[in-house]
């Protein structure tokens, strides 16, 4: 049985009936009960699921809420949460109403954490200006409200029927910060084919190349994919080994294949190079992807519209 607790939400899951009847008595002798039909909604989440065992999770409702808050009921739908020129077009004119620019963002952030990864680049980006946002970010904001509206029936849909067990892309846009130069990390893992986890992130660091902020991204990976392990380990969920990571540059597969350091190379911290020890051990298996086959590639930046559709499905979103 699989338990999930949420204040007073519970979600669980189990094979017997009998496993339901002894949890709901075990509960009755503590505290008040109620026992809903198999679960439709949780936590602001849709639950859909489908004859052959898959679901799809969305959050319909939300995005309306948001869209009510700001007028935007009958807004036009656009097809992509952010243009592609937006990251590097400035405008130091402030926010009118910095306070609602931030409830969006805490309500969009909620919306990435959970069914949407198709924003989480756009929103990462848009989240590091809730100090002093401008009018800008502002309508960055709308921006994403608009590719919402048009998407809010679309979810993120999960089976265990797929095939290939855990695996990993990752991808590095190298200085994409235009006032630190600091680098974005994306990362998509998915398990059995279903995109179960995925994060884009500005690096701690400044790297002085592509490789490098690659190999900066790789090293996070690594530390996502051992919690990962810990995490299949206690739900008794077997994951082979070693797990596939794909990377789409070939002088960071290199740089973590090899034990040597250069001048290239030896400025970089020694907590990244924990990188070669996964790959000795064999937890991990670095694998040559294709940039226009590189799924983590919607994660660290905005592209254009026929190149973020494909990546879209892909991700699992219908």
């Amino acid at each position: 049985m699989y338990c999930s607790v949420y204040v007073d939400d519970i979600l669980y899951v189990l094979h017997k009936e009998k496993d339901e009847i002894s949890l709901h008595n075990s509960l009755k002798q503590h505290v008040d009960t109620k026992c809903l039909e198999p679960v439709t909604h949780y936590l602001g989440t849709d639950t859909i699921r489908s004859e052959d065992g898959s679901f799809m999770l969305r959050q319909e409702e939300k995005i309306k809420q948001m869209l009510d808050i700001c007028g935007m009921s009958e807004c036009k739908p656009v097809s992509t949460p952010m243009t592609v020129s937006f990251q590097q077009e400035t405008n130091k004119i402030p926010c009118t109403n910095p306070d609602l620019y931030r409830h969006i963002m805490g309500k969009l952030q909620y919306l990435v954490k959970v069914t949407c990864p198709d924003i989480c680049n756009a929103v990462s980006f848009l989240s590091r200006k809730v100090e002093t946002p401008t009018e800008h970010d502002w309508q960055g904001v709308k921006r994403v409200l608009r590719y919402l509206k048009g998407t809010s029936k679309k979810g993120l849909v999960m089976s265990g029927q797929g095939k290939g067990g855990m695996e990993c892309y990752v991808d590095a846009d190298h200085a994409s910060e235009l006032t630190s130069r600091k680098s974005t990390t994306g990362i998509v893992i998915l398990l059995h084919g279903s995109v179960i986890d995925w994060c884009s992130r500005r690096q701690a660091v400044v790297a002085i190349s592509s490789s490098e902020a690659e190999y900066v991204s790789l090293s996070t990976t690594c530390n996502k994919l051992q919690w990962f392990e810990h995490l299949t380990q206690e739900l008794c969920i077997e994951v082979k080994k070693p797990i596939l990571v794909y990377e789409d540059n070939q002088t960071c597969i290199r740089l973590a294949m090899s034990e040597a350091n250069t001048k290239r190379t030896k400025h970089i911290s020694v907590r990244y190079h924990h990188i070669r020890e996964c790959i000795q051990q064999g937890f991990i298996t670095l694998s040559y992807c294709n940039t226009n086959n590189m799924l983590a590639n919607v994660m660290t930046k905005p592209i254009c519209e026929e190149k973020y559709n494909r990546m879209v499905i892909k991700l699992g979103m219908y």
